[in-house]
Order: structure tokens, then C-alpha cells, then sequence
């Protein structure tokens, strides 16, 4: 398997672990993580659905680090934009069937923050480049040589109180995911890091 497949099957999965991740959250019912709550905010302020506010903030954001920092878009941001989205409404249905009750719901904003965190990890390890949001963070890590972790709060802080002055809906799940999601993100590079060092070490991947 040569690196840029390896690479290629990184985004690929991280994504759809993403999509799933998304499913469980939007289940729980505990309130939209922090880009969600800032679409939907922009949503309200240009009078347009949450979907079609969420496609002008990606595409605005893809736009503008294009001609700032061209290495952060790349076949990633689109396997990404279309994988999560296409993997989310695959898992919906499923995990619809669950029941609803107070703990099982607590479980499911677990998973879904885990699986969300975890899959940007993977996919952004890879290098291939970021979608949306995540690239304006690798691309502010970078440019502040901050780690990704306090880059995420910061800027999910920044969403959800931008996002809530504009109306959004926030709840616990937006709290707890805006603290969660850049600590996991951090752990997850980092052991993907090293796997793919000792990978490198022990069994070079072709070029």
C-alpha cells in the first residue's frame, strides 16, 4: 500500500467515523456543538435554512484559507465535506431506533463527541488537507504555535458565544463538546503521529 493510498483511506475513515459521531450527538438532544450553534445563528441573522448557512460558512472558509494558506485545502477538504455529511444520514436511521431515555441519551453525547473528535483526528492526520473548520484551526496552530487542543476551545468558545448573541440553540452538549473536542483532537494526532513514525520505522510505505 503506498502512503498516499494509506493517507487517502485516513481521511476516508476518519470521515465517516466523523458522520456516525454527528448521528449519536444530534440524538442525545443535548444542544448543537459549536459550529452547528454558530451556523445555525448565521442562519437566522441571513434568514436561510441551517443547511444552506452551513454551506456558506464551509465555502467561505475553504475561499479564504485558498488564498492564505493553500496547503490547508486539498482532496482531503473534499472527501471530507462530502464523507461526513453522506455518512451522518447513513447512521441517522439507525441510530433513531435507540430509545430515548435520560441515560442512554448521556451515553450517546459521550459516543458521539468521542467519535467526532477521534475521526478529526484521523482525518486531518493524514495531510491531505482539512475541511471547513477544521483547517482554520491546523491553520491558526500553526500560525500561533499553539497546540491544536487550546486553538479548538478558543475558537469553538468563540463560535458559541458569536452563535448564541445570533440565537443559536446551545445546551449542556454544546458545553461539553467545546471543552472536549480540542483535547481529544490533540491526543488522537499525537497517537496517530506516532503510528505512523513506527509504521515509517519499521515498514516504510512506498512513496
Amino acid at each position: 500500500m503506498t502512503k498516499r493510498i494509506w493517507d487517502l483511506f485516513l481521511v476516508i475513515a476518519g470521515s465517516i467515523i466523523m458522520g456516525g459521531g454527528i448521528a449519536f450527538e444530534a440524538k442525545s438532544k443535548f444542544g448543537l456543538d459549536a459550529l452547528s450553534l454558530f451556523n445555525e445563528g448565521m442562519g437566522k441573522l441571513l434568514n436561510v435554512p441551517l443547511g444552506t448557512a452551513s454551506q456558506l460558512v464551509v465555502v467561505s472558509i475553504i475561499v479564504i484559507l485558498f488564498f492564505i494558506d493553500k496547503k490547508r485545502v486539498g482532496i482531503g477538504s473534499i472527501a471530507n465535506g462530502v464523507l461526513v455529511g453522506a455518512s451522518a444520514n447513513f447512521f441517522m436511521p439507525i441510530v433513531n431506533q435507540l430509545n430515548e431515555n435520560f441515560s442512554l441519551r448521556v451515553i450517546m453525547l459521550i459516543i458521539g463527541i468521542l467519535l467526532v473528535s477521534i475521526g478529526i483526528g484521523i482525518y486531518v492526520s493524514a495531510g491531505l488537507g482539512e475541511g471547513g473548520f477544521d483547517a482554520w484551526m491546523m491553520f491558526a496552530a500553526d500560525k500561533l504555535k499553539k497546540e491544536v487542543r487550546f486553538v479548538r476551545i478558543t475558537l469553538d468558545i468563540c463560535l458559541v458565544a458569536i452563535g448564541t448573541l445570533l440565537g443559536g440553540s446551545i445546551g449542556l452538549g454544546t458545553l461539553i463538546a467545546t471543552l472536549s473536542y480540542g483535547p481529544i483532537i490533540q491526543f488522537t494526532l499525537n497517537i496517530m503521529s506516532k503510528l505512523r513514525k513506527q509504521t515509517h520505522t519499521n515498514n516504510p510505505i512506498n512513496e
